[in-house]
């Protein structure tokens, strides 16, 4: 019953008033103003009129909006080129000048200087130029275990990584290097050197299905192979010392058969 359209481009209309009294009945007041019965009978009479009207300012409405769009952007490509670019340049500025208001406005917070370091050991590294290795670094916590680094004759490096049960893999990001690794979780980096070389194309990584930890399998590029004949020898040596043994034990059979006697030949006892 009561209608506010006051602000709304609706109102550079001349017959506005007269259009929303015809179309909404029920109106008692438009905009906080009653509706007076003499404007009802007006506005009923000639809203045909009104239409005829409407619709001519509606084309030159479409008019205007077409002459300024083919004037500002044209309808040619280096005319088009030419409009994006000077959008582009000025979207530039306007956000430079929004930058340098935010550093001259005493209210704003001073950046907080670990969260900025957090932010920049999170992000995806890189080896340096000279072959440097990226620092090591545990910024989530995460619990982790590596196998097969003491061991010479380990053909495999195995890591696991203690990551959260319920987390999707979608979340993770593992990046292997011959010499190092990265792995980010929910947004955080941990990084660690290896202490020897890995097949890269040969790394396996997976989730654990009972608790989600994440195991990297990282095939070793040199590991020292077992000696077969040092085992083939141990295993000679313990078959000889088998054979030694029937030796002893035929020998104290044949010296028991020396002094063996008859048991007829033993005196009766009294």
């Amino acid at each position: 019953s009561d209608l506010h359209l006051t602000g709304n481009p609706c109102t550079d209309f001349e017959y506005y008033r007269l259009f929303v009294i015809h179309l909404l009945p029920q109106l008692k007041k438009l905009d906080s103003i009653e509706i007076r019965k003499s404007e009802i009978i007006k506005a009923k009479q000639s809203f045909n009129f009104i239409l005829q009207q409407l619709e001519i300012e509606i084309n030159k409405k479409r008019k205007t909006n077409d002459d300024n769009i083919n004037d500002k952007f044209g309808h040619s490509i280096q005319a088009r080129k030419q409009a994006y670019y000077e959008e582009k340049e000025k979207e530039e500025k306007d956000a430079e000048i929004n930058k340098q208001n935010k550093e001259k406005n005493p209210f704003t917070k001073p950046k907080d200087i670990l969260k900025e370091t957090r932010k920049k050991m999170c992000i995806i590294e890189k080896e340096g130029e000279n072959g440097e290795l990226p620092k090591q670094r545990n910024v989530g916590k995460y619990e982790f275990k590596m196998e097969g680094t003491d061991n010479i004759y380990a053909e495999d490096i195995r890591i696991i990584i203690e990551a959260p049960k319920y987390l999707d893999t979608s979340e993770i990001f593992v990046d292997i290097h011959p010499l190092w690794f990265q792995v980010i979780i929910k947004n955080k980096s941990l990084l660690l050197h290896l202490s020897d070389q890995i097949k890269v194309n040969e790394s396996k990584v997976r989730r654990v299905i009972c608790n989600g930890w994440l195991e990297l399998i990282l095939p070793k590029l040199h590991y020292k192979k077992r000696n077969k004949q040092i085992d083939d020898n141990k295993t000679n040596e313990i078959n000889s010392c088998d054979g030694n043994d029937k030796h002893i034990t035929n020998d104290l059979d044949s010296d028991e058969n020396e002094f063996d006697f008859d048991l007829d030949e033993v005196p009766p006892l009294e």
